[in-house]
């Protein structure tokens, strides 16, 4: 099955440094989601995640357990689905910014289209400059269940 993975980098860094993140569903912070939030640096989630336990172990205390274990369940659910738009979230708050997206079997078939396609955009004479236009012009491409999205020429 093929997932999407957006490419993240940050602001004035060297492009090698792009980072892939996987949206998919995440087991770890399904079954544990503060411990979760806390292995991956999520410390706002984390803070939230923690709250948010003492606040629903209250609410089972008094007398409204099985509303608590709803609402429980109700939280790894969104964690585990929503896990890497955290990531994406946690990286834009510490400067770095969206470069796109690619649409990739695994890890390594999402790093080699990624890069593919860079190398493919990047200027082949030592001319090009901000005030050049480059031949083509490569956007990343999002294809949903009816195949690829064109985009428009800009």
């Amino acid at each position: 099955m093929r997932r999407l993975y957006t490419a993240q980098r940050r602001a004035g860094a060297d492009p090698e440094t792009t980072l892939l993140i996987a949206d998919r569903w995440r087991w770890g912070g399904f079954l544990f989601p503060l411990l979760w939030a806390l292995w991956n640096r999520h410390w706002l989630a984390a803070l939230g995640l923690g709250a948010l336990a003492f606040g629903l172990g209250a609410l089972g205390e008094a007398g409204l357990g099985a509303l608590a274990a709803l609402a429980e369940g109700a939280v790894r659910l969104i964690v585990g689905f929503e896990g890497a738009a955290l990531a994406r979230l946690d990286r834009r708050l510490r400067g770095w910014r969206e470069e796109g997206a690619v649409l990739a079997w695994d890890d390594d078939d999402a790093e080699a289209r990624w890069f593919g396609a860079r190398a493919q955009d990047a200027p082949s004479s030592p001319q090009s400059g901000p005030h050049s236009s480059p031949s083509r012009r490569i956007e990343p491409v999002i294809r949903g269940p009816w195949g690829p999205r064109e985009e428009a020429p800009t």
